[in-house]
């Protein structure tokens, strides 16, 4: 019971410090609650594709507790380390290290069971506030009731009881095998200033270009191969950047004395010097997880950001004819929509094509049948659509004989990188431009576009079918594609396929606002565990300084040039980590990009802004404590 009462009173003693960390574990707790009671409310199940979202849901639990686990098992060595020393104070008193060690994973189980009580309360007053919220967003008009499920309360307690008991553990085991001697001496063995030399720089700079070129080489065929090469490359280069470039650097930088003498700059620059130097794995790991949050943020905020120019692209008609050469299907439809008071947005009439079999490229294995058009065909076409010039469509230059654009299957949401190279028969195409493009909509799949000449070409040598004509039509109001349904459909048969508007709320609509609203609230979660590290790590070292800033007001510093000195050195202990990891995050996104057939960089740069203004939060809890045990 003693041991109990000592553990109880240094968790009340040292709340102030660990509060980041305690709200991250909590944050945790109830987001697992409310993607656990999501998964299993009974209202949930009037959402189409039901089975689809459950998906979402459990994978985004397992991503969820794969990052809290290393979270925390990070983290309880690093509390560990922080307070060796005081370790070895209770031990030199005649404390046996065991009951030490037993304290220690006490005070670790009194956070996790406060964290889950007030998780889960949390919970259970925000669940029917955090179903509405995705459920509005995604437009599915249900009526939510409160609705409470002790089984998930459970099934929540339980998963972080057992985090708790295995973080516990590893602290009883860290604490107990460790000398009484190195626990006297506390961070300064483990906290050795790595000496940076210019060979493992270089080799940092090396990895991580490997990683970047790995994550651009990444096809269908070895998407696995080549991410897991850029993954361990990034994580093992940026690891060797903080060891030795940033080392490095922040030495060459004090030795220039016109930048450095000025402004107390010097202070602020060997500050940054030591920390990092000494706690490069810290920040190398914070890098790390923050290249992982603005990933899954800003890949999911593209797909929410895109929805609408790739449901266009997929549906840039409201009607699609498969025309004669003269178009008579096209202008008897025309007709019909002109008697019914049917307003046309605009529409192209009967594009010229033809299909190739056996059509290879240097993405896919296997050969396939794909649609041919011509260069002049395509432009004019596409023209007449007025969206395709904002979204970039139309390509930059025109074709040589010996170069393909290759338009992507408008209906397919990843292409599994970009074509390089075409291969029909005896002829070998290089592609210059990839897009998806709306020229068919989803009633053709992957469309080759080549020169005038090189299309008469193709189709006399390997064709051996006909060519056909497709038209289509774009009404101002879809909702009038119902009035003549009937009509169009008895007259034109199954050359006419008509696509009203509720028609092109797809179930893919409710996957991608799933997969955005998910990557948010994910992302929170992980930008809280990260911040409260840094935090942590910044204030855990503040008293170290106190001795520094007592020596700088006995020689004569006003309090106000300390300030200046504390907010300076630790906005940079938060930018660097981010401006790297925004690199990083740059070069993944090139990388998606090729898969997508979207753009994440607008997306990637409003990531960037809310991840700095949360970081921003964290630095002014951090400068406003820090300065509070310094000065």
């Amino acid at each position: 019971m003693k041991l109990i009462k000592i553990a109880f009173g240094n968790v009340k003693a040292s709340i102030g410090l660990y509060k980041l960390y305690l709200l991250s574990l909590i944050f945790s707790v109830l987001l697992f609650f409310s993607f656990v009671s999501l998964k299993s409310n009974p209202m949930v199940e009037q959402l189409e594709g039901v089975y689809i979202f459950n998906s979402l849901v459990a994978i985004s639990l397992i991503v969820m507790m794969i990052f809290v686990f290393f979270f925390l098992m990070f983290s309880t060595k690093f509390f560990i380390a922080e307070r060796k020393k005081e370790i070895g104070l209770y031990v030199m008193t005649g404390a046996p290290k065991k009951k030490i060690a037993l304290m220690v994973a006490m005070e670790n189980m009194m956070m996790y069971l406060l964290a889950i009580v007030i998780g889960s309360i949390l919970g259970l007053l925000l669940n029917k506030f955090f179903v509405m919220i995705v459920v509005n967003f995604l437009n599915m008009g249900i009526t939510i009731d409160f609705y409470v499920s002790f089984k998930d309360l459970a099934v929540t307690s339980l998963v972080f009881l057992i985090l708790g008991i295995l973080t516990s553990l590893r602290g009883f085991v860290l604490v107990n095998k460790k000398k009484v001697l190195d626990l006297l001496k506390g961070k300064a063995k483990e906290e050795s200033m790595p000496k940076g030399n210019i060979p493992i720089g270089v080799l940092s700079l090396i990895v991580i270009g490997c990683g970047y070129h790995a994550s651009m080489q990444m096809n269908s065929d070895g998407i696995f191969t080549y991410a897991l090469i850029a993954v361990s490359c990034v994580i093992v280069g940026t690891f060797l950047f903080y060891r030795s470039v940033m080392s490095m650097l922040l030495k060459g930088l004090m030795k220039q004395e016109r930048l450095v003498y000025k402004k107390n700059r010097l202070l602020i620059f060997s500050n940054l010097w030591y920390r990092i130097g000494n706690n490069y794995k810290v920040y190398a790991a914070v890098t790390i997880f923050l290249t992982c949050t603005l990933t899954a943020i800003s890949t999911a905020a593209s797909f929410s950001y895109s929805y609408d120019d790739i449901r266009k692209v997929q549906y840039p008609y409201s009607i699609y004819i498969e025309d004669d050469e003269k178009g008579s299907g096209f202008d008897h439809a025309q007709e019909v929509l002109k008697e019914r008071g049917s307003e046309i947005a605009y529409s192209n009439r009967s594009i010229e094509s033809y299909r190739l079999e056996e059509v290879s490229n240097d993405v896919w294995r296997f050969t396939s049948s794909m649609t041919v058009i011509s260069e002049d065909t395509y432009r004019r076409n596409m023209e007449n659509i007025p969206f395709v010039t904002k979204n970039k469509v139309l390509p930059p230059k025109p074709l040589k004989d010996t170069e393909a654009y290759y338009a992507n299957n408008p209906s397919s949401y990843i292409t599994m990188g970009s074509v390089g190279k075409l291969r029909i028969g005896e002829d070998k195409l290089d592609v210059s431009w990839s897009k998806r493009a709306p020229i068919f909509g989803e009633s053709r799949g992957d469309v080759i576009i080549v020169s005038n000449n090189t299309y008469d070409r193709l189709f006399e040598k390997y064709c051996d079918g006909e060519k056909t004509y497709f038209s289509g039509i774009q009404l101002v109001d879809d909702l009038k594609v119902a009035e003549v349904t009937d009509q169009l459909e008895k007259e034109l048969g199954e050359n006419i396929t008509l696509i009203p508007e509720e028609a092109k709320d797809t179930l893919m609509q409710v996957i991608i606002k799933l997969f955005f609203i998910f990557g948010i609230f994910l992302g929170l979660a992980f930008i809280l565990a990260t911040g409260s590290i840094i935090y942590f790590k910044i204030v855990s070292q503040a008293r170290e300084d106190m001795r520094t800033y007592e020596l700088l007001h006995d020689m004569g510093m006003e309090d106000k040039k300390m300030k200046g000195v504390i907010h300076k050195q630790i906005l940079m202990f938060f930018i660097i980590p981010l401006i790297l990891g925004s690199v990083h995050t740059f070069a993944a996104s090139r990388a998606l990009e090729r898969f997508l057939g979207i753009s994440l960089l607008s997306p990637l740069g409003w990531s960037v802004g809310v991840i700095g203004g949360i970081f921003l939060v964290y630095f002014v809890m951090t400068v406003n404590r820090y300065k509070r045990i310094v000065l």
